[in-house]
């Protein structure tokens, strides 16, 4: 046989072979048969011994058909079997190339996740621990192979290894706790600045996550930060601001005392080139005063000492009051000021008539800030469902793009204000921000560079739309 035949062929040409034998097999059986009846003499004449050979040579030839047959389906079968062999080996390749990309992509997060500056634990959900990272063993002074498949208990606080990641696990059990509101879409994750027990003086910002979704629990991850030193520095900072401002305000207040009777003339009279001078000397020492009530409430609200003063009072009447303030500094100013009413009048609500009355005030006098001499500056009320709706819209030097993320922040300018105007402490927004925010209302504001800014607030008219005293306000975005 040739060499070069396929295994096909020699499977073709060994199945022709057999075939032949058993062809020639049932062909002997059958003249033996007839041989064999013939010599016994048991009545069968040549027809019937004809249907006998014909008889086997039908039963060989439907056997012959078969093999034959089956002879194609192993060659089927073998065929399919080589696809499938084919089809195997590149399935394990994928599954191999699979397999190392995933384990790449693990160990590339395990080192992350070692390597984070914060702590991280996993836990199952009946509150088993899975995972600890570095830093986690680290804030808590506790080795990971004591914490792995510990399951953590409210009971474990009074376990010394145990008692601050029981606080951590359970905020409830901290001395002091504050809920911080994220703008995260998911309700499921929740943000606590917890303070350890005694003797324990450590305090923590911790974030909770789900690790699935609410129908398929499979248990949460917190993302622990230490924030001991942070709030040390924070609470120095507002204790100094607080004192130092304390102590100005007696020396401010006898200059103004001062200023206020030079101009009645009450150490008699002075010439116009005097009355000027003591003139930027009220102008300049209103300032200061103005800049240190404002370091005095910031450090208020940042240590909830900003107390409000709820009762029922006529919004309209109070911006009515504020506008007419400012028509004269409108005049002085040559910027042309309207003040339009709600085409009903608001029914007295519950709010603080003196926070309220800042806020707006530090809106007002932001837009005459920023508006150049023959700009318009309206301001408007008006009821919106459940809330009292004030907008103030200027054509003053606008907020550029990039600054407008941050201008609720604390000491922040834009860049257009600070390179024209040097007046300012970048506290009123902060301050307005808050004290809307506790009315149960939000702070909007929309700009254009070059073009002017619309200032819009809301106040709840509905005592059940505010927050509670003890209840955190949204996070400054």
């Amino acid at each position: 046989m040739d060499s070069k035949n396929t295994p096909i062929q020699i499977r073709k040409s060994l199945s022709l072979k057999i075939t032949g034998a058993v062809i020639a097999i049932f062909l002997i059986l059958a003249t033996l048969l007839s041989n064999i009846i013939s010599i016994k003499n048991i009545g069968f004449g040549t027809l019937g011994r004809f249907g006998i050979f014909a008889s086997f040579a039908i039963v060989g030839g439907f056997f012959i058909k078969n093999i034959i047959k089956n002879e194609d389906q192993k060659e089927r079968l073998s065929k399919l079997k080589h696809e499938l062999e084919g089809l195997n080996m590149n399935l394990v390749s994928k599954v191999e190339v699979q397999t190392a990309q995933f384990a790449l992509a693990n160990a590339h997060t395990e080192t992350v996740v070692e390597n984070l500056s914060d702590g991280l634990i996993e836990y199952a959900e009946d509150f088993t621990i899975r995972r600890v990272n570095r830093a986690t063993e680290r804030m808590l002074g506790v080795s990971r192979e004591l914490l792995i498949n510990h399951k953590i208990t409210p009971k474990d606080v009074d376990t010394a290894n145990f008692q601050i990641l029981s606080v951590l696990t359970f905020p409830v059990l901290a001395t002091e706790s504050r809920k911080i509101l994220q703008n995260s879409g998911n309700k499921r994750v929740s943000s606590y600045e917890l303070k350890m027990r005694p003797p324990s003086t450590l305090e923590f910002s911790v974030i909770t996550v789900p690790i699935s979704s609410e129908k398929n629990q499979g248990g949460f991850i917190k993302i622990i930060r230490d924030i001991t030193r942070v709030k040390l520095v924070s609470r120095s900072k507002s204790e100094f601001i607080s004192v130092a401002a304390h102590q100005l305000r007696t020396p401010l207040s006898i200059l103004k005392w001062t200023f206020d009777g030079a101009m009645a003339h009450d150490l008699g009279q002075m010439t116009k080139p005097q009355e000027e001078m003591i003139s930027k000397g009220v102008s300049t020492n209103q300032k200061i005063i103005t800049l240190v009530d404002d370091l005095l409430n910031v450090a208020r609200i940042e240590d909830g000492r900003f107390e409000y003063s709820f009762k029922k009072d006529d919004i309209g009447t109070l911006l009515l009051s504020i506008s007419e303030k400012y028509k004269k500094m409108a005049e002085d100013n040559h910027i042309n000021f309207s003040y339009t009413p709600p085409e009903e009048p608001l029914l007295p609500f519950s709010f603080d008539d003196e926070k309220i009355s800042m806020a707006l005030e530090n809106i007002i006098g932001n837009a005459f800030t920023y508006t150049k001499p023959g700009g318009n500056i309206s301001c408007s009320l008006k009821k919106n469902g459940a809330f009292a709706e004030v907008e103030v819209h200027d054509t003053g030097i606008g907020i550029p793009e990039r600054d407008k993320g941050r201008i609720f922040a604390k000491f922040f300018r834009a860049e257009n204000a600070v390179r024209m105007y040097t007046e300012g402490s970048g506290l009123g927004l902060f301050i307005v921000y808050n004290i809307i925010a506790r009315h149960g209302g939000k702070t909007e504001i929309t700009s254009n560079e070059g073009s002017g800014t619309t200032v819009k607030i809301s106040i709840a008219m509905e005592v059940g739309l505010r927050p509670t005293e003890n209840e955190p306000l949204p996070d400054i975005t």
